[in-house]
């Protein structure tokens, strides 16, 4: 047993990683959750962003309340949380790090998920109509795909 480690064996513990060395990590595993999040947010953006926003209050009230005299409840940090996915105005500012790295995730993806808030699930969108002038194109591959036909059946 180590005493100067508290009984911890050195050995056993992950070696130290810089957070910009977790960001490339986690950017290189990108394929495993990018088209996941994608998906998500087309199938429901409301609901994407009511997850954004809780999500990332709860996490900001857990770094935050301890240090910030300013964010002394849930509803301090959902009402700052909320103004960085929107307008980006607020009298409460991040002091820690992780609470630093919290806003900056919400105010780069926020502002997009807002925008689509209103946006039909995916699967209930319209299908698009055509332009209207491509009217002329699609008569006229109606009538070569009509001679098509007539010249495979005569």
């Amino acid at each position: 047993m180590n005493e100067e480690n508290g009984g911890i064996n050195p050995d056993l513990l992950p070696p130290l990683v810089s957070p910009p060395e977790m960001l490339a990590a986690w950017l290189r595993k990108r394929g495993a959750w990018e088209g996941k999040a994608i998906d998500a947010v087309k199938q429901n953006p409301l609901e994407s962003l009511a997850t954004l926003l809780i999500g990332s209050s709860v996490l900001f009230f857990a770094v935050e309340s301890p240090v910030n005299p300013k964010v002394k409840t849930f509803w301090d940090a959902l009402y700052y949380i909320s103004t960085c996915a929107s307008v980006g105005y607020s009298d409460i500012f991040a002091r820690t790090d992780a609470g630093k790295a919290i806003s900056s995730l919400v105010m780069t993806f926020g502002p997009a998920l807002c925008a689509q808030v209103f946006d039909r699930p995916a699967d209930q969108q319209p299908a698009p109509a055509p332009p209207s002038e491509w009217q002329a194109v699609i008569e006229r591959l109606d009538a070569i795909l009509a001679e098509l036909r007539q010249l495979r059946q005569g």
